[in-house]
């Protein structure tokens, strides 16, 4: 699957994702975070590291200046549709469709910021 955390860890271990939940109020802040948080994900901006979480770093980089080289050497994917965003208090998903094949982003709020802490096939 080619989704953006995907083909980070790759890189990594080389050489080291229609909007909207379903809520009654038609778009929460959290959401707009995440769709926000995504496209920063999806678009290998500066500080792609910074919007994934501190647990995922350690357990796929090692370190912050690890996922940074990963992040200069992977292109960024253009081609993904964010799906259903789902927020259960400080945790949530996102589904994403990168070129036909769907992926779900788990995500955790820290310190008040959505961030990437996972990836479900």
């Amino acid at each position: 699957m080619r989704l953006r955390l995907l083909a980070l860890l790759a890189s990594l271990a080389l050489a080291l994702s229609a909007c909207g939940g379903d809520d009654d109020n038609g778009g929460s802040g959290d959401e707009d975070q995440i769709r926000d948080l995504v496209e920063v994900f999806y678009s290998n901006e500066e500080g792609v590291c910074d919007s994934v979480t501190d647990e995922l770093i350690k357990s796929q980089f090692q370190s912050q200046d690890a996922c940074e080289k990963a992040a200069e050497d992977a292109e960024p994917e253009e081609g993904y549709e964010v799906g259903e965003i789902t927020v259960d208090g400080d945790t949530g998903t996102v589904e994403i469709d990168v070129d036909g094949e769907t992926g779900t982003l788990t995500l955790k709020k820290e310190d008040g910021e959505w961030k990437v802490h996972g990836i479900e096939q």
